[in-house]
């Protein structure tokens, strides 16, 4: 999450964004809970 919420230095890996890409295909409602609150730059 660090990247997402701008703190990370660098992307993360290929088979993290596809695990990230399945929760959000699927379970979208429970990855808005949890960054909420999360200011995106």
């Amino acid at each position: 999450m660090d990247y997402i919420s701008g703190n990370g230095t660098s992307a993360p890996s290929g088979s993290c964004s596809s695990q990230v890409r399945t929760v959000v295909q699927s379970k979208s409602q429970c990855l808005c809970a949890v960054v909420g609150g999360v200011t995106i730059d």
